[in-house]
């Protein structure tokens, strides 16, 4: 409930919800509505009773709300989820992760191996996002400058979550010098 008079976007929301035991045997089945129809959302299974049942999901949805409106949704296990509309994507490409909305995409290299002490080290090693497309096309070309005594160890990029709210990718670096190390992640 709006309870200030003022009027919120649409925006995603996430909320962790705990399911009776035994209520909910699988976090696919899961389907959240407003007024009796499907809502587009995704729902994570988080953890589970002794059972074996879901006890705790994280939702994830879209909403908008007016000036002094309440709005309504309950959770079920009728497997009669929303479709998602295709509007937010993940592109897989040889040398690159994309995702995009029809406003604007971000391009992070898939650079994902191990490096031997060995292997010959680029002067630059790709940046954690290298371009990003806006209504204009893309901009940028990023890069990273490491200081000449860092290797870099390893890196990994990896598909986190791929549901129709919520699209994450996880980059995580790590780089030596001598005995020291330092893992870097971000999503």
């Amino acid at each position: 409930r709006e309870h200030l008079g003022l009027s919120y976007a649409t925006q995603s929301l996430h909320y962790t919800v705990e399911v009776a035991r035994g209520a909910l045997r699988e976090a696919a089945r899961a389907t959240l509505r407003e007024a009796g129809q499907p809502v587009l959302a995704q729902v994570k299974a988080l953890d589970a009773w002794d059972d074996g049942s879901v006890r705790h999901v994280k939702v994830s949805f879209l909403a908008a709300l007016g000036p002094y409106a309440a709005r309504t949704f309950v959770l079920d296990d009728t497997g009669q989820a929303s479709k998602a509309d295709g509007a937010l994507k993940i592109e897989k490409q040889a040398d690159a992760v994309i995702l995009s909305s029809p406003l604007v995409a971000v391009e992070i290299p898939a650079l994902s191996r191990a490096f031997t002490p060995a292997d010959p080290q680029p002067a630059e090693f790709p940046p954690p996002v290298s371009r990003i497309r806006g209504r204009r096309g893309w901009l940028g070309q990023g890069s990273i400058f490491l200081d000449s005594g860092f290797r870099l160890k390893e890196r990994t990029v990896t598909v986190a979550d791929d549901g129709p709210i919520v699209k994450r990718v996880m980059v995580t670096s790590a780089f030596v010098m001598a005995a020291k190390s330092n893992t870097f992640a971000g999503d």
